[in-house]
């Protein structure tokens, strides 16, 4: 109101009439005076230097003072301000700013004349004249104490609220309806390791932890809640900052204000992990206990069934409900009744017992072998209350174990049968005269059918057998001792190569027919002094022959039936020259036909080319050599056919023998 009065005598002084001849001034004057007085807030007039000229009944009212006792004064020095020399100080410096033209405005506090102390919203407006001088001050104060009371009430309320959510287990939160973040609890950072200032800083990362496998789930979840407005709750996953999973039990709910306006909304993370965990472990134990081939077995401590699982019923043949109720003893023969009681009596005393082996009678009568372990079940007070049986049904093993004395035995006799064909083969030289050797005999089981020989008949000549009977049984071993017997018997040198083989397959005919067997045989005799070497052949592998001068490999074929198919047949003889440096090979169909894992046969190639590349050594190098591209190529499995070579060498020179 006093800013309209200045403007009204601002207007009058710049037409130049006298304020005390103008009626309708009067008026105004006098209707703006009682505005003035009658105003709800604190109003005062004062000089620019801060002298007080006028107050109006709301200011007298509040200090309960006369109107002689401030007019006239400087308006720091009046009650108003007398409670505090620093808010008179304040007053003093903002009037001197008024007066230089700036409205001035603050909050103060004021006491009243029964002392009470309020709080006020001060201004200072600044009138001026036509040339802009300031003429006036206008003091205005607004009681504001109720409004900072509440205020102050609510920033409490809020501290408290503050100091909860601040302290509390579970991670709290609050989005706007916007989905900004409008506060997280410190406990964020327990629960997912990241601290609430990312979350304001970013506010999709409270969902972009979320599991990938569960955001579909939580969308679903927060749609729900923002469209209904409804309190909802859901289980998930999230990835802590440290990369590990953790399971959250998620609560919100909307927000909304007296009035009924939507604030947002207000949730709340709580980290079920351990419980989760907890649940996932009984439920595999449950499943375990389930899915057991073992029978697991609950029983009271007198002996009553309270639990029963599928393994015990595949075992024992009773479904659940043919047993549950009913003492363990109707799983027990007779004569085992008193164990039982033994054994429970152990139990009652705290014992847990292992493996206890004995025997069982299942639904159908039959006695089993049953390996059990007891456990005693105790309550909170450590007292016995029940037992956990696990059983396995062990007969088969009792079975095999029997097997596995008898197949010992019949080992132990193979191994002295083994021992026995071993010892017939002759020791290998590693050199004779004119020749290097090397010999082998590996049998793919204890025995085998596969054999070599050679025999020195006279100086600078010598016969080498390789031989194959089908099978690997005692049968081929013993069928194959017969033939040596036979050879040794009938080698001499009037006998050469077909000769020889025509007598021996006319001796063993029968006996072959009889064990339906054959036996192939590959027979050569080598002249050293002569550089020949006359063969003969019953069905068996081809030898090769590696000449070193040309380099190249030539295949000893001869025609001739396998033994034991015919008696009185003929076998074709050959003759070929050898020189220094060759090298013959005889072999059983065990090594080229030796399988790789992709089921391809070893081959006459690969045989080859093992001699050839260790052609300029010793014979038992060039088996080496022979063996290690066997292992390679089969993948180091065991053989799946008895294996048998001879590699003879024809010496080039005295000194080259010496160093071999």
């Amino acid at each position: 109101m006093p800013t309209k009065v200045a403007e009204y005598l601002r207007n009058k002084l710049r037409n130049n009439r006298s304020l005390l001849e103008d009626e309708a001034f009067r008026q105004s004057y006098a209707l703006l005076s009682v505005v003035f007085d009658e105003a709800f807030q604190l109003m005062g007039l004062l000089k620019p230097d801060g002298t007080l000229i006028k107050i109006n009944k709301t200011a007298y009212r509040s200090i309960g003072g006369k109107e002689s006792e401030v007019i006239g004064k400087p308006f720091w020095d009046t009650p108003w301000w007398a409670h505090s020399r620093e808010e008179q100080e304040r007053l003093r410096k903002a009037i001197k700013a008024a007066a230089q033209g700036e409205f001035i405005r603050f909050e103060t506090t004021h006491t009243t004349h029964d002392g009470r102390l309020t709080y006020i919203d001060f201004s200072l407006k600044p009138v001026k004249d036509e040339k802009g001088n300031v003429v006036l001050i206008v003091p205005e104060g607004r009681d504001i104490t109720e409004r900072r009371s509440a205020e102050v009430a609510l920033r409490e309320a809020a501290v408290k609220y503050r100091i909860v959510a601040d302290n509390t287990f579970n991670w709290e939160f609050w989005l706007s309806p916007e989905g900004r973040v409008i506060y997280t609890s410190p406990s964020c950072e327990r629960v997912c390791g990241y601290e609430a200032e990312a979350f304001n800083a970013d506010p999709g990362l409270i969902w972009d932890i979320v599991h990938p496998d569960d955001r579909q789930l939580v969308a679903v979840h927060r749609h729900d809640v923002r469209e209904a407005k409804v309190l909802g709750e859901v289980e998930f996953r999230i990835v802590h900052r440290d990369g590990n999973i953790r399971w959250i039990h998620h609560v919100c709910q909307p927000v909304f204000d007296d009035n009924g306006k939507y604030l947002g909304i207000r949730g709340s993370f709580s980290d079920i992990t351990k419980r989760k965990q907890a649940e996932d472990k009984n439920l595999r134990l449950a499943a375990i206990v389930e899915s057991s081939d073992d029978a697991i077995i609950g029983k009271t401590i007198e002996g009553i069934i309270t639990s029963w699982n599928r393994g015990a019923e595949k075992i024992f043949l009773y479904k659940e409900g043919e047993v549950l109720g009913k003492p363990v003893t109707l799983l027990v023969p007779a004569e085992y009744v008193d164990e039982v009681r033994q054994v429970h009596e152990r139990i009652r005393r705290g014992e847990h017992i292992d493996h206890f082996e004995t025997v069982r009678r299942r639904k159908d009568g039959e006695l089993i072998h049953m390996s059990l372990t007891f456990s005693p079940i105790k309550d909170v007070k450590g007292r016995v209350v029940a037992v956990s049986t696990i059983g396995r049904d062990i007969t088969e093993q009792k079975k095999a174990a029997a097997a596995l004395l008898d197949n010992a035995r019949i080992n132990r006799e193979l191994e002295i049968a083994k021992e026995i064909q071993q010892s017939f083969l002759p020791v290998c030289p590693s050199a004779l005269p004119g020749m290097l050797m090397a010999c082998c005999c590996l049998p793919a089981t204890h025995v085998g059918g596969d054999y070599y020989d050679f025999f020195a008949l006279e100086e600078g000549a010598i016969d080498m057998v390789i031989a194959d009977v089908t099978g690997h049984s005692v049968g081929s071993s013993l069928l194959m001792t017969m033939a040596r017997s036979v050879l040794n018997a009938k080698v001499t040198t009037g006998r050469s190569p077909g000769k020889l083989l025509e007598v021996v397959n006319d001796l063993l005919h029968d006996d072959l027919s009889r064990a339906e067997l054959q036996i192939s045989m590959f027979y050569i005799r080598l002249d050293i002094d002569n550089h020949t070497l006359s063969y003969a052949n019953a069905g068996h592998n081809h030898p090769v022959l590696y000449r070193l001068e040309e380099g190249v490999f030539v295949e000893l074929d001869a025609d001739g039936l396998i033994m034991g198919v015919k008696k009185e047949v003929g076998f074709e003889e050959k003759n070929i020259r050898v020189a220094a440096g060759d090298i013959l090979i005889l072999y059983t169909d065990g090594v080229t036909e030796a399988e790789s894992a992709e089921g391809e046969l070893f081959g006459i190639g690969r045989l080859c080319e093992a001699i050839a590349e260790h052609r300029g050594s010793h014979p038992r190098e060039i088996m080496a050599g022979i063996f290690q591209r066997l292992t390679i190529f089969t993948g180091a499995k065991p053989l799946s056919d008895d294996v048998a070579m001879i590699i003879a060498k024809i010496a080039q020179s005295d000194d080259e023998e010496r160093q071999r």
